[in-house]
């Protein structure tokens, strides 16, 4: 009969004595105790060179796993993890890659059975009923085609001040162009930053921003001062619905990092906290791979653009006039008699102005229509912010 459970050490103790003392021999042993002679020489082997231990179970675990992952790289997956703790396998191995491309790195579900077996990775619970986010931003098919700004929800800082985040990104590369620390949504404040933005990375052909200040306003065609002065210089605009981030779900996703790894607790003050920034930035760009551009950095593939601000005057040249708005919006169409209120966003900017048919004149900022105005009854008709588009000159229409 095969060893009893519950007493397997002491019944090979028993086969180990009966042979030892000669009382049986091996394949009497074995007829008694139920075993085969390959088994009973085995324990006889085990008790001669290991002693009483060698009839205890050993280990089933083979002594070498061909496909074991070597110490080495686990060693190296591992310090990866803890050096940035909100990766995940894909990105490790992604940026392990990179840094070493001739090892044989194991597979991301591998990277992610290292981690949880050292404990660096929770389970996470699965969303159901999760309504997918849209994709609106697909259509950026070079760097500089479509840049996305916004702020990130202001926070508390240490010492009880707001940071109001504003950053800039490139939609084709998620290139992380700005991301300033300002004390709030101001105009003034805001345009500064950008500034620095445009004198480093030249200008996009279009800017998406949401309907809030200071990138919108309820003035002429939705215009601020901000968002007129970039169509002045032949930016196009896109704005998303109102109450639909979604639709700059690519930004909204890289704020939900931006926070994670910045502001989980908040900096001190301000100059500390734009430190945090600056060397976020640094890291989004260079450092972490991005699943959305098959795990290379943003910094890879952005280029800055060629078109700077000093090169991008508005050329009127098809227009019938030009007339420039005065500081407190005002403009004189066909004489110093003949104003109208374009609104102070506008103020200072020069305006083209095409009759498109009797008495019916269009006014354009840069190379986009924003208004027009019918001289029979002297009214200013605002184009709507979703209508605003590049017009085609007088010689293509």
């Amino acid at each position: 009969m095969p060893w009893l459970e519950t007493t397997k050490v002491d019944q090979r103790d028993k086969f180990i004595r009966l042979v030892l003392t000669g009382e049986m021999t091996v394949a009497a042993a074995c007829r008694a105790h139920g075993i085969s002679r390959p088994t009973g020489y085995k324990w006889l082997r085990r008790f001669e060179h290991l002693g009483l231990d060698g009839l205890l179970d050993q280990r089933r675990r083979p002594k070498k796993v061909p496909h074991k992952t070597p110490d080495e790289l686990v060693a190296a997956i591992i310090s990866v993890r803890k050096q940035y703790p909100t990766w995940g396998p894909k990105k490790v191995r992604a940026f392990l890659k990179m840094r070493r491309p001739k090892e044989a790195w194991p597979a991301s579900s591998t990277v992610g059975d290292i981690l949880t077996r050292a404990g660096l990775v929770k389970p996470r619970k699965r969303s159901r009923g999760r309504v997918p986010r849209t994709q609106p931003l697909s259509h950026a098919t070079a760097p500089n085609a479509l840049w996305t700004m916004d702020f990130k929800g202001q926070f508390r800082l240490g010492d009880g001040s707001y940071c109001y985040p504003l950053t800039v990104a490139d939609a084709y590369s998620r290139m992380l162009l700005g991301c300033i620390a300002l004390t709030s949504t101001r105009g003034d404040e805001a345009w500064d930053a950008l500034e620095r933005v445009f004198e480093r990375y030249g200008l996009p052909s279009r800017i998406r921003t949401d309907n809030g200040a200071p990138f919108a306003s309820r003035g002429l065609a939705g215009l601020s001062r901000m968002s007129a002065h970039w169509v002045s210089l032949g930016v196009e605009l896109e704005r998303i619905e109102p109450g639909h981030p979604e639709q700059n779900g690519r930004h909204e996703r890289m704020h939900l990092t931006l926070k994670r790894e910045t502001a989980r607790p908040s900096a001190e003050d301000r100059p500390k906290q734009q430190a945090r920034f600056d060397d976020f930035q640094n890291y989004y760009n260079h450092i972490r791979p991005h699943e959305g551009i098959d795990q290379q950095t943003p910094g890879s593939l952005y280029e800055p653009s060629e078109l700077r601000q000093e090169d991008r005057q508005p050329d009127y040249a098809d227009c019938d006039m030009v007339r420039t708005v005065y500081p407190n919006g005002t403009l004189h169409l066909l004489g110093r008699g003949n104003k109208v209120h374009v609104g102070q966003a506008l103020a200072g900017l020069e305006l083209g102005l095409i009759e498109d048919d009797d008495g019916l004149w269009l006014l354009r900022l840069g190379k986009t229509i924003v208004a027009m105005y019918d001289e029979e009854d002297s009214t200013l008709a605002a184009v709507p912010p979703e209508g605003l588009v590049e017009f085609p000159t007088k010689e293509t229409t």
